[in-house]
Formats: structure tokens, sequence, C-alpha cells
């Protein structure tokens, strides 16, 4: 499911309805042909809801539907280098509500690589978007604000967005 749900955001025109039954029925054909019209609605329901869910980033309101395509970026791949240093250090940068976990105590150096999902730019501001289908329970309370913060923690995912945003501060 979130090779699907990657493929339907990457492709779907955030702002323009239009296509989006023939990008999930594209994205259901390749990842789940014998479930396909089973999904569809949801699928769609779904599109609605991120696209045009009020985001709030440090005071500035803004939907994903305003984001024009042209202006965004799909799988934004990067490498940066990085000198000799002991990746354990990194853990010095949680506190009460953040958890960074890196076990590997050794000196490294040599080349980060990854992907970002999404990087991209609404007015003066560009923003990394990286979109998650982890399942955490049935009802809305298993997503509120806490249980979030909880699950970045388990999957240790401030250090993927520390990782992001070191990569786009090596981009011309």
């Amino acid at each position: 499911p979130g090779n699907l749900l990657h493929q339907v955001f990457e492709t779907a025109a955030f702002s323009d309805d239009r296509r989006w039954m023939a990008v999930i029925d594209e994205a259901r054909q390749q990842h789940l042909p014998r479930r396909a019209a089973q999904f569809a609605p949801m699928l769609y329901d779904m599109l609605q809801q991120t696209f045009n869910l009020p985001l709030t980033v440090n005071g500035h309101t803004f939907r994903l539907a305003e984001v024009a395509y042209d202006r965004r970026i799909h799988e934004f791949e990067f490498d940066f280098p990085v000198p000799l240093y002991n990746p354990a250090a990194l853990n010095n940068l949680s506190d009460a509500s953040i958890d960074v976990r890196v076990s590997w105590d050794k000196p490294l150096e040599g080349i980060v690589n990854g992907k970002l999902d999404l990087f991209f730019g609404l007015g003066d501001k560009y923003y990394i978007l990286d979109w998650k289908s982890n399942y955490l329970g049935d009802t809305l309370a298993y997503y509120s604000p806490p249980a979030l913060s909880r699950a970045m923690n388990v999957n240790n995912y401030h250090l993927q967005y520390l990782l992001s945003t070191l990569a786009l501060r090596h981009y011309p």
C-alpha cells in the first residue's frame, strides 16, 4: 500500500481533481490489481482531504492544493559528503519530546544518500514533506498529536528529517 500511495501522491495534481481517478486507477492496477475497484472511493477521499487540509508551519497556514506543480520536486535524490565524525554524537540532539537514536558508535566518513518524498516551494518558503502510511490504530485517538509524536520517535523519523534538512543545505 505504501508504494501505491506514493505513486498517487507523486502523480496527482494537488489542485485539480479531474485526473485523480485516472491516477488512482493506474496505481491500483500496478499495485493492487485483484482488488482494484474496492479502494478507488477511499483513495479519492484521501486525496481530497490531504490536499485541502490546512497545514500550519511557523504561523503560516496553507493547503497542498495551493502548491503549483512546477514548485514541486518529487523523489528528490540527494548525496552529500560527510567528513569523519562519530554518528552516536547525533543522539545529543534528543530532548524531552524528540528522540534521535543512532547506535553506531564507530567513526564514519563518506557520502550520505537518500530521497525526499516531496520538496516544494510556496511563496518565498520551502518545505520538506515525507508521505507516511503507518497504521497506528482504528480510531482518530491513535493519530492525535501525542500519538504521532510517539510514532515519530519510535520510527526515528526525526533523524530522517535531520538528514533531509542537511541535504537541502548542500543543494545549490
